[in-house]
């Protein structure tokens, strides 16, 4: 079921943000009885004619979101290794010699 949010309204099912006046979303026909019987002046029921067609939401998704050519995204380029330590696992430190 298609619902519309005529008022703010916050239905943690749906979004973890709040609805504003004017948003559609999808429910469960049987949560959008519960929302029209408890809320009947957040939410309004969404019928067939008023639906666009996916193809229409399809292009608003796509010039909400456009997509980036490969030519414009950034290189993702590794970092160079820090140096290698050329003192041997093995091999004694050097020790500072006591004054005296």
């Amino acid at each position: 079921m298609k619902l519309k949010a005529t008022d703010q309204i916050h239905i943690s099912a749906v979004s973890s943000d709040t609805l504003k006046p004017g948003t559609e979303f999808d429910v469960s026909d049987a949560m959008g009885e519960e929302l029209l019987n408890k809320r009947p002046d957040a939410v309004a029921f969404v019928s067939a004619s008023e639906q666009e067609p996916p193809e229409q939401e399809k292009d608003a998704v796509q010039t909400a979101h456009p997509t980036k050519d490969a030519g414009s995204a950034p290189e993702n380029k590794a970092v160079p290794a820090a140096p290698v330590n050329k003192a041997k696992a093995g091999a004694p430190a050097a020790k500072a010699k006591p004054k005296g």
